[in-house]
């Protein structure tokens, strides 16, 4: 990987490189926004941020790519050249207070970045900030985010090259049953172009130790991010605006004995409507397809609710209960049906340290999926390793097939090398690693990252991660995998 300003630089001069022809998308490939935002650019050496652009397409496109620093002045930036199915990943410069912005006229480029931190032995990955299409920016926009006692930071975004002022709403538990949500209105924040103000919870909020939603209203575009210690980032919209039914890959119980160490999860959930909303857990599966749900529940959410749920509470207390009590490891698939006005993610965590801590989220259906930015280890056994979960929801078996996509030296397409093919008997979950593999391109010169496309003529889900572990097995950290469904832009 290389620094963003040298990869501008030897790319820039490439531009019209030919990168192949013919589409790969087709019909039912369904296009992303136009224009992404990547918040909390390190402002320190201890930490280091990667951006991986993914081409989605076999047609050759180009991204631009400009890194601001919180007062919105330009870091630096310019265009990235991106072959036919290309990936290009490289480290983002330090700048204070900063974001990325990333321009992908396409609509077929997927944008994620990884932040990891040395010091706190922590990492995280996560897409990139849909923000639209910023060439026809709407009169108005909000942004919501979802504050917890365990949230560190706020950062807050004007996408745009106007001066802006930012209202704030908190969306705060009330004092009665009739008012169980009241709003209270916030100092507003005045951002310059391009700007962006960071913020802790309690100087937005005025309340340390806040629990609630901030609702963030501008006359120009915006966003806004959260982030949670040692290191999970949270608050990423939905490209459109829909009801969704996903699946994701959960892990509950003890995961060494000696020394002893655990891994839990938690759901949650923000209802952003006047009125309230019903989540559905649809279904609770062992990995080899056991059914640990037997009948469908519901998650009732009253008007603007905020609700955090662990595995010892209900729905979820009866399913998997204390994780410390349990007598071995659970991998567990949920399906959450969910309305298109609640937001809804999950962390991975482990309860007694707080360590490894990941933030995941339910994956729509797919019969073409790319996972971004993977990095396999060539040699095992290895203490860094990639776990990808692929899900067959059906009653029969499917074949998914795996194939690598790797980069290629510039003004040529990736290659699509095909690695295995699975065979998922019904409603159970297939665990598959990269590890043990090497690749090389054209100029056989080793390639570090290299992106994952799975294909099934059935529907499937994919969700996965990457996790470091001590000689013993104790998890250090945990990252998730970021995957792009191509039947659905979220």
């Amino acid at each position: 990987m290389r620094l963003l300003s040298t990869v501008v630089a030897v790319l820039s001069l490439a531009l019209s490189a030919c990168g192949g022809g013919g589409g790969s998308g087709g019909s039912g490939f369904e296009e992303g926004p136009a224009d992404w935002g990547v918040p909390f650019v390190p402002a320190s050496a201890s930490r280091t941020m990667t951006l991986c652009l993914r081409n989605l397409e076999s047609d050759a496109t180009t991204a631009t790519v400009t890194v601001h620093a919180g007062d919105g002045s330009i870091v630096t930036g310019g265009p990235i050249a991106l072959d036919g199915d290309d990936q290009e990943t490289f480290f983002v410069p330090t700048a204070a207070g900063g974001w990325v912005h990333v321009a992908t006229p396409s609509r077929r480029v997927e944008v994620e970045f990884r932040v990891d931190d040395d010091g706190a032995v922590a990492s995280e990955a996560s897409r990139g900030w849909p923000l639209g299409d910023l060439a026809a920016p709407p009169p108005s926009t909000s942004a919501r985010a979802t504050i917890l006692p365990e949230t560190d930071l706020v950062q807050v975004v004007n996408a745009s090259g106007a001066v802006t002022l930012v209202t704030a709403t908190a969306w705060v538990p009330g004092a009665s049953a009739s008012s169980p949500w009241v709003a209270v209105p916030l100092a507003p924040i005045p951002l310059d172009a391009f700007a962006a103000a960071t913020l802790s919870p309690a100087a937005l909020t005025g309340t340390p130790g806040f629990f609630g939603a901030v609702e963030l209203t501008a006359p120009t575009p915006l966003f806004v991010a959260t982030e949670e210690g040692p290191l999970a980032f949270d608050g990423v919209p939905h490209v459109v605006a829909r009801d969704r039914d996903g699946m994701v890959v959960v892990e509950h119980g003890p995961v060494t004995s000696s020394p002893a160490s655990w891994t839990d999860f938690a759901v949650l959930l923000r209802n952003d409507a006047d009125d309230a909303r019903t989540v559905v857990l649809a279904d609770v599966r062992a990995a080899d397809g056991t059914q640990i749900l037997l009948a469908p529940r519901t998650i009732e959410l009253v008007a603007r609710e905020t609700l955090t749920l662990g595995t010892m509470d209900a729905p979820f207390d009866d399913l998997f209960g204390d994780v410390l009590s349990a007598l071995s490891l659970t991998r567990a698939t949920l399906r959450l049906q969910v309305p298109e006005d609640v937001e809804v993610s999950l962390r991975q965590f482990d309860p007694v340290s707080l360590v490894h801590v990941a933030t995941l989220r339910p994956a729509p259906a797919a019969h073409v999926a790319d996972a971004l930015h993977v990095d396999p280890q060539p040699t095992l056994p290895s203490l860094v390793r990639t776990w990808v979960h692929v899900v067959n929801p059906g009653s029969s078996t499917i074949t998914v097939s795996v194939s690598a996509v790797v980069p290629q030296p510039d003004g040529f397409d990736a290659a699509i090398t095909p690695i295995v093919s699975l065979e998922i008997p019904a409603h159970q979950t297939a665990r598959w690693s990269p590890d043990g593999l090497s690749f090389v391109d054209r100029d056989l010169a080793s390639v570090p990252v290299i992106g994952v496309r799975l294909t099934s003529p059935a529907p499937f889900h994919v969700s996965g991660w990457g996790e470091e572990t001590t000689s013993l097995g104790v998890r250090l950290l945990l990252r998730p995998v970021i995957v792009r469904s191509h039947d659905d832009a979220d």
